[in-house]
């Protein structure tokens, strides 16, 4: 586990790297628990994002694996995520010694590279998919000891640059509060597991709720706003002119952090849903304003995919409702956008709006009303039945194809059937493969 002969140099950059503005954050930090059962919701949201979050820096970076993981109890570490490979391969079949060089790297806090010794040592090669080469990039708060690590590998022989390192560790210091969440997530299953005390069970997972609502939405969102900012100043040229690479390479930290950015709070959303701390306004509304402004959102979507998007709520039709204006605006935008996603070039998009007496929804086999029932419909893909009592559990888009290849974080029909809910109404769902989907949302009226 040494330095590469020819690499000192960028090695000493990356390890000279400033590192930026870090996350302020949780006090007191938890130095012990492992992974166990009883997993809440929110601890798998967690894990999630852990995955999304080494699935952008390997794509950035051009590794072959990324991974994730914490310092844990006894000396070891603990893999939280990884990508390029399952996580329980990780470790035990591709890079068995990945655990040893992230214990490593924490100890001297600072990027410590691997390569694979030298066929004429004796060693016998590795096989197609084994590790040859891999940096432990330490995940820090300010001055204090590393969490864990985020390590990236390659199944050939340093193909990565001082640069590639300095990016990492801006992944690596936004990492930091996940890891630390998830080590808090960690002692409160431990806690479950070793105590019959209900009051104490529910006062620690109250607790960890409250700092996971309380942490995430300052100490990520906040630098994330700050990295954009940034960007955007250095985009307008500010500090000197750029040339072509180095605008590239904003643009892509510029998508990337809105990425991440979205990633966040949609999951603070389902969190603060879950806990009960989402709040909505009801009050008397007109559609018509609300409509305008997310079919402007939406528009320039449906243009570029070569869509046509149709408004037939008309101005004669009864369009006033109960509820929030902006979570409504935020439902109809997710739903239009949904639609156009899964709509191939050519189709169509429309939204239309009616009053009715009385309404199916699905968590009431019949509710009386009166109802505004507002459809999204269009002539796309469908969406299979298996999956259509899945569609609005997190993380689930309507054809398992189109998880990866469609952007996305499959929380918006989540979050926009709880808001619904909260308002009183509910989202419904009819389609068929190849026939295309309808969406209706539900709204009290009066």
């Amino acid at each position: 586990m040494s330095l590469p002969p020819d690499r000192s140099a960028s090695d000493a950059a990356a390890r000279g790297a400033p590192p930026g503005a870090r996350a302020t954050g949780v006090a007191g930090v938890v130095r012990s628990g492992t992974v166990g059962g009883g997993a809440s919701a929110a601890e798998a949201h967690l894990r999630r994002l852990l995955e999304l979050v080494c699935e952008r820096v390997r794509a950035e970076i051009g590794a072959d694996y990324a991974a994730l993981g914490v310092a844990a109890a006894g000396g070891e570490h603990r893999w939280l995520a990884a990508t390029g490979v399952a996580l329980e391969a990780w470790d035990r079949r591709v890079f068995p010694l990945a655990g040893a060089v992230a214990l490593q790297a924490i100890e001297r806090e600072a990027a410590t590279w691997f390569r694979m010794p030298d066929e004429g040592t004796g060693a016998q090669p590795p096989a197609a998919d084994r590790v040859q080469s891999a940096v432990a990039i330490p995940v820090a708060h300010g001055t204090e000891a590393p969490t864990g690590t985020l390590m990236l590998a390659w199944r050939s022989v340093w193909p990565a640059s001082a640069k590639d390192v300095a990016l990492a560790q801006q992944f690596g210091e936004q990492s930091w509060l996940l890891l630390e969440t998830a080590r808090l997530f960690e002692e409160v299953a431990a806690m479950r597991r070793t105590t019959d005390q209900a009051r104490v069970r529910a006062e620690a997972s109250e607790q960890a709720k409250g700092m996971f609502l309380a942490t995430m939405s300052h100490e990520i969102r906040t630098p994330l706003n700050a990295v954009l900012g940034y960007a955007e100043l250095l985009e307008m040229e500010i500090d000197g002119p750029l040339n072509d690479a180095q605008r590239d390479r904003l643009a892509r930290l510029r998508r990337t952090g809105r990425h991440l950015l979205t990633l966040v709070t949609g999951i603070l959303d389902v969190a603060k849903a879950e806990a009960g701390e989402m709040s909505v306004r009801r009050e008397v509304g007109d559609l018509r304003e609300v409509l305008s402004g997310a079919l402007a959102a939406v528009v320039p979507q449906a243009t570029a995919a070569g869509l046509v998007l149709s408004d037939d709520c008309g101005e004669r039709i009864p369009v006033r409702y109960l509820g929030d204006a902006d979570r409504v605006r935020q439902i109809l935008v997710n739903l239009l956008s949904n639609a156009v996603k899964f709509t191939p070039r050519g189709g169509w998009v429309t939204i239309s709006c009616q009053r009715v007496p009385h309404a199916e929804l699905a968590d009431r086999p019949t509710a009386s009303g009166p109802w505004l029932r507002v459809d999204v419909a269009d002539t796309g893909v469908g969406i299979p039945v298996a999956r259509q009592q899945l569609i609005f559990d997190p993380f689930v888009q309507g054809h398992a194809a189109h998880e990866r290849a469609a952007a996305g974080t499959g929380l918006g029909l989540t979050i926009s059937r709880r808001l619904a809910r909260l308002m009183g109404g509910d989202i419904t769902l009819v389609s068929a493969p190849g026939a295309g989907s309808r969406f209706s949302l539900w709204l009290p009226t009066d």
